[in-house]
């Protein structure tokens, strides 16, 4: 059997506060450890190990976990960057809109080696913005005028 890796002190972090917020939002929508697991297709004991930071949920689990929760933006955002800091990857259902548009890729990789500013990530967010169509929510805040 082989002997799990050793974690680092700044990974460890990062994995208890994923796990902590993935725990104070579960307690908060009043859900047990089975009332989430059952759903997602995981064991309550898997659960906990994620909630406690011992393990680090799969791009499957991560997406049923943001499906059931419903994490708010600014929770989300936070989420996903501990995610990817953890997976060494962008959050599951960022990867997947990659991988069903074809060219993506080229077109992310026009931006290598570039540094956006947040006037042009504004900028970029509202282009983007754009090509959604409106039924599919935003805020009307979020939407260009």
């Amino acid at each position: 059997m082989r002997k799990p890796d050793k974690v680092s002190a700044e990974e460890k972090r990062k994995r208890e506060k994923l796990g902590k917020a993935l725990k104070q939002l579960r307690k908060k929508r009043n859900l047990s450890l089975r009332q989430v697991a059952e759903p997602i297709g995981i064991v309550a004991s898997q659960l906990m190990m994620l909630e406690s930071g011992a393990n680090v949920p799969s791009p499957r689990v991560y997406n049923e976990l943001v499906k059931l929760l419903e994490p708010s933006v600014s929770q989300r955002k936070s989420w996903d960057k501990h995610y990817s800091e953890l997976r060494g990857t962008p959050p599951p259902d960022v990867c997947e809109i990659v991988m069903a548009t074809e060219g993506m890729n080229d077109a992310l990789r026009l931006l290598e080696g570039v540094s956006l500013t947040p006037e042009q990530l504004q900028e970029l967010k509202e282009t983007l913005l754009r090509f959604r169509p409106p039924d599919k929510g935003g805020s009307e805040c979020d939407r260009p005028k």
